[in-house]
């Protein structure tokens, strides 16, 4: 009888056993794999959609500014309209003292053909010359009235005034509430509902990123109150050069009564009314007619000529002013002209420009400059866009960065999977080597973004960035190698592990 052969049942069970483990290894691999990947998208989109809200948000300022930048120079439009209607109105009153000063030396010429031909035919001279007084007696008595309605008139001009200054305060004021509104979502705060939504289990935008991102909208603004957070950006104009920017667009913006009547004949005055007073005060006699060069009113530095543009735009007043001209009367046998004053209206921290005096009862500072001092710190009020000619730094306009990174083993409820047999997402063998199986990343995930708030005016495409127009959207852009440097910098990342998203890298393929 032979030896009995080994038995060799049960080999094939250990060889299945281990094949299961392995299937079963590979597997879970499979799931913890695709969750981080499913995880690392996540983080990708919520990367992107922060920076892309960031940049709207900053945009949607923006064009609030730009709105409000261009009801603030209407609302100097209207208070130049203002002024240019008050000075005409004393006009009104120099043109009727002109009246008044030709029928007295129409009298005087009744008077001598009245003497020159006595005893034949005075009575009729004599009798004019006497109605002559009495017709500049009449325009005297019209000049005062009329002069007492202006006086009247400039109490509602003063309150108008200082209306629409408190207006232009409350604008300026609310210009920069929006901004320091603004700096806070730059920061990623406030926009708590898109990481509950995209990736509730990421971080916070890091804060070198927020200031990064802060930085960018400062230096993209000039006369903000976040001009000493531009860090190296383009050194912002002075206040009067601002002052200047604010002035010219508001004179450039006046209809054309405030603009510059130059005309022979008064327009201003209303021909027929002119016309039909002058006659009635003559008792329906003879004619009259009123010759000038014209009138105007603009921001400007003084109270000077304002139709010669020679006192400057820096809006530190804001005045008005109609020229003289001659006053032609005839009235019986009798004919004379009479040169009549030109009128000045100035509105400004001193206020004390009014000609004529006697339709003037009190000052006109209601108006404080484009910039009042009391309402932003050195004057600092109106925000102009701080403009860059280098087209690599995008002609100035700002950029947005968002930086987050994240457990990718972190599922939607806070927990680890079901199928993940250690806390540490790895598990060890006890081979010859030690060797570890990592099953899913031993790392965070990391995603980076940038976003740009751009200018773009569809029916005048060229139209350059600026304040006035509300043009400014947003969009995903490319990162440049040294911008994408610096967000990981700042973001305390390293770089192997971030990918920068909404866009490729400038130079590389997507």
């Amino acid at each position: 009888m032979s030896p009995r052969e080994p038995s060799r049942r049960g080999q094939v069970l250990v060889l299945g056993a281990v094949t299961l483990l392995v299937l079963v290894l590979m597997l879970m691999l499979t799931f913890n794999l695709t969750q981080a990947v499913h995880e690392k998208i996540r983080l990708q989109q919520h990367s992107d959609s922060m920076a892309f809200s960031m940049a709207t948000i900053e945009a949607r300022t923006l064009n609030y500014v730009a709105v409000t930048n261009r009801t603030i120079a209407s609302a100097f439009v209207s208070m130049m309209t203002a002024h240019a209607y008050l000075s005409a109105a004393g006009l009104t009153v120099n043109i009727l003292k002109a009246g008044q000063m030709n029928f007295i030396f129409i009298a005087l010429e009744e008077l001598g053909q009245c003497l020159s031909c006595c005893p034949t035919c005075c009575v009729p001279h004599c009798v004019h010359a006497g109605d002559a007084m009495k017709v500049s007696s009449d325009f005297s008595s019209n000049a005062s009235d009329y002069a007492d309605k202006v006086k009247r008139r400039e109490r509602d001009f003063n309150d108008a005034i200082q209306d629409l200054s408190d207006m232009v305060k409350a604008l300026h004021q609310g210009q920069h509430d929006a901004v320091d509104h603004t700096q806070r979502f730059l920061k990623g705060q406030g926009l708590e509902m898109l990481k509950k939504t995209n990736a509730p289990w990421s971080g916070d935008l890091p804060s070198g990123v927020g200031e990064l991102n802060v930085s960018q909208f400062a230096c993209a603004l000039e006369g903000s109150k976040l001009d000493d957070q531009c860090q190296g950006g383009r050194a912002k104009s002075s206040a009067q050069s601002r002052s200047k920017v604010l002035a010219s667009v508001a004179n450039a913006a006046r209809p054309d009564f405030p603009a510059g009547r130059m005309t022979a004949v008064p327009l201003q005055l209303h021909p027929s009314f002119l016309f039909n007073k002058l006659v009635e005060i003559q008792g329906n006699i003879g004619t009259a007619f009123a010759m000038m060069s014209g009138g105007c009113a603009r921001a400007s530095a003084t109270a000077g000529d304002c139709m010669s543009n020679g006192n400057g735009d820096e809006g530190k007043t804001i005045s008005a002013q109609d020229s003289g001209g001659i006053l032609m009367q005839q009235w019986n046998d009798g004919s004379m002209l009479w040169p009549f004053g030109g009128t000045r209206l100035a509105s400004d921290a001193d206020g004390d420009t009014h000609q004529p005096s006697d339709a003037h009862q009190g000052s006109h500072t209601g108006f404080q400059g484009m910039q009042p001092e009391d309402v932003c710190s050195d004057g600092d009020c109106f925000i102009n866009f701080r403009s860059d000619a280098d087209e690599k730094d995008d002609y100035g306009q700002p950029h947005v960065y968002g930086a987050f990174s994240q457990d990718l083993r972190k599922r939607l409820n806070g927990k680890h999977g079901a199928w993940e047999i250690t806390s540490s997402g790895s598990l060890s063998f006890e081979l010859r080597d030690q060797r570890t199986l990592a099953l899913v990343p031993d790392r965070d995930g990391m995603a980076v973004s940038k976003a740009m708030v751009y200018f773009h005016r569809y029916d005048t495409w060229k139209a350059g960035p600026n304040l006035f127009d509300p043009y400014w959207r947003a969009k995903l852009h490319p990162f440049t190698r040294d911008e994408l440097q610096q967000v990981l910098e700042q973001a305390h990342f390293d770089g192997r592990d971030a990918v920068a998203g909404g866009a490729p890298v400038e130079g590389q393929r997507p």
